[in-house]
Parts: C-alpha cells; sequence; structure tokens
C-alpha cells in the first residue's frame, strides 16, 4: 500500500510542477482573449487522456493507469509550448 501511495504522490507531483509551467501561458492566452482556442486545446487533452487511459488499460497493469492519467497534463503542457514557439512568445 505505502508503494502504490508513493506512486500515486509522485504522479501528483509531477501533474502540479506542469500545471505550475502552463499558469503563466495560460494567463496569456486568457489576456489575450483565446480562450476559444484554449478551450480546443483542454479538449484535445483531454480526448487524448481518456484515449491513452482506455488503451493502456487493456495493455498493461492496473498499477500503471494512475502513471497513464498524466498524459493529459503532458499533451497539453506540450501544445502550449509548441502554440508558443509557432508564435514566436517563448524562444532559445
Amino acid at each position: 500500500v505505502l508503494a502504490v501511495s508513493s506512486a500515486c504522490l509522485r504522479m501528483l507531483t509531477a501533474s502540479l510542477v506542469l500545471q505550475a509551467m502552463r499558469m503563466s501561458m495560460i494567463s496569456t492566452m486568457l489576456k489575450e482573449k483565446r480562450t476559444v482556442l484554449y478551450g480546443l486545446f483542454i479538449t484535445l487533452g483531454g480526448v487524448f487522456n481518456i484515449a491513452v487511459c482506455i488503451l493502456g488499460a487493456r495493455q498493461l497493469p492496473a498499477s500503471n493507469i494512475p502513471l497513464l492519467t498524466l498524459s493529459g497534463d503532458v499533451f497539453l503542457s506540450v501544445i502550449l509550448v509548441i502554440y508558443f514557439i509557432a508564435n514566436k512568445r517563448i524562444r532559445f
């Protein structure tokens, strides 16, 4: 039980870190009145998350399902970074 709890806590921490990284990008989009685009990104992330969880639950043991739920966070973070790089808002 402790091992599962520890794994879930690590995944929750990763999710919170990803959310914190996205916060400034989200607030910028909302400030610029790009709510429809942000809504589309959220919807795509949700669909991707559901698909990954359904397909992963069929292929992987049940203990890996909490890890699969991070796919929506990762997808949304990646798509926001791509969007901001494409619009030359983030530079490396």
